[in-house]
């Protein structure tokens, strides 16, 4: 006997809520990321370095429109060279993953510049609207969509 219709417990047919399944992928750190925001600081510093996660919190709670103090970060990966420290930090409001943050700082003989790099986690991948919201676009390879498309813009060059 199979699970033909997705109803028994551990199945994964029928065994949480859409509710539940929602929230499960907001506090997740598995997604999709898109790119929100890049703010660069020239000249700064070693102070500032030391306060690089402030700075970060307060541009993405102004981003965010929460107050910075609701921002919260996980350490990711961190690396570090002779002239230059990556890190990269998943970004929480509460118990929600909202984004990625990538903090580098690149120091220089006599200067240090730092780049804050913030991603905006989505749910579903949206790169690839052109080909999938299209509805005569269904169902057929990207190649064809190209090809047909190359073909209206000529017939339609043709016609001006």
């Amino acid at each position: 006997m199979g699970n033909r219709f997705g109803n028994l417990q551990g199945s994964g047919g029928g065994s949480k809520s859409s509710a539940e399944a929602y929230k499960k992928r907001r506090k997740s750190e598995h997604g999709f990321y898109k790119l929100a925001f890049v703010e660069n600081y020239a000249k700064i510093t070693e102070r500032d370095i030391e306060l690089r996660l402030e700075y970060a919190k307060d541009a993405v709670g102004r981003f965010m429109g929460v107050p910075k103090q609701m921002v919260t970060f996980r350490k990711k990966s961190t690396k570090q060279t002779t002239v230059s420290l990556d890190e990269i930090l998943y970004v929480k409001v509460g118990v929600d993953t909202v984004g990625k943050i990538s903090i580098r700082v690149l120091r220089a003989f006599s200067y240090s510049n730092m780049d804050i790099i913030f991603q905006v986690k989505r749910l579903q991948d949206r790169s690839d609207t052109k080909y999938s919201l299209s509805r005569r676009t269904q169902g057929r390879s990207k190649s064809y969509i190209r090809a047909q498309t190359k073909k209206r813009r000529k017939k339609s060059k043709m016609t001006r």
